[in-house]
């Protein structure tokens, strides 16, 4: 929805919050939001289906960590692992989430569902 208030062009003075939800919401099209609606609130949620809410980026941290997804959420733990564990920060790797949002499993799939959760 965000990206087809861009390409309509749409802009606004007003005091409005934007929320994104889902896949992380890119750099190039928060700083157009920031154009187009100088005075709106942006906020970012990253997650899945399976997971819900994994992390939040506030407004007031949008421009100091623009390529973020920001911070775990309320009651949810992250890690990062390689094959050893544990990666150290900047290093790529699996993200772990452990959290009381998790869904319970795939309908009529107790494989995959297997596959994905961890206890």
């Amino acid at each position: 929805m965000i990206q087809g208030l861009l390409k309509e062009g749409c802009k606004s003075e007003k005091s409005v919050s934007f929320i994104s939800t889902g896949a992380k919401w890119l750099p190039q099209s928060k700083e157009q939001m920031r154009r187009h609606f100088p005075s709106a609130e942006l906020y970012e949620f990253y997650g899945t289906s399976e997971l819900s809410y994994v992390t939040v980026l506030k407004s007031s941290q949008q421009k100091q960590y623009a390529a973020s997804v920001g911070r775990p959420f309320h009651n949810v733990e992250i890690c990062i692992r390689g094959e050893n564990g544990p990666v150290p920060i900047g290093e790529e790797g699996i993200l772990y989430v452990k959290s009381k949002m998790l869904f319970d499993g795939y309908i009529d799939n107790e494989e995959e569902t297997r596959k994905v959760l961890t206890r």
